[in-house]
């Protein structure tokens, strides 16, 4: 089982970001995340404690599926000449009076694409 059985997606839905787009960050404070990119390739960045760490998925990552647990701030970014086309699968589903999503703001510098030299 690729996923853990106590956050089994309840919902699975598309999220496509043309090249270079970033969608969020954001936080989810009950909802785990997991996202495998189908099409294109995704670079998921996350904030963990005062570090961020970059996971990728897609083409040119065997179709990595990533899990992002509650209360782990994270930003989905197209990196390829394609548009990302991503399966999102949360636990618990989306609904709309449980708005889990909570804006956060991450340094412009983290997330530029490709990366810039120090």
């Amino acid at each position: 089982m690729f996923i853990g059985e106590d956050h089994l997606p309840k919902q699975v839905y598309l999220t496509v970001c043309e090249p270079g787009m970033v969608k969020g960050p954001h936080l989810h404070k009950t909802r785990w995340g997991a996202f495998t990119c189908v099409r294109g390739n995704l670079r998921l960045i996350a904030r963990v404690g005062s570090e961020y760490e970059e996971y990728f998925s897609g083409e040119d990552y065997a179709y990595a599926t990533i899990e992002v647990p509650p209360g782990i701030p994270a930003a989905l970014q197209s990196i390829g000449a394609v548009p990302a086309y991503i399966l999102n699968m949360p636990s618990p589903a989306w609904r709309p009076e449980d708005r889990d999503e909570h804006e956060v703001v991450f340094p412009e510098e983290i997330l530029q694409w490709p990366r810039r030299a120090k």
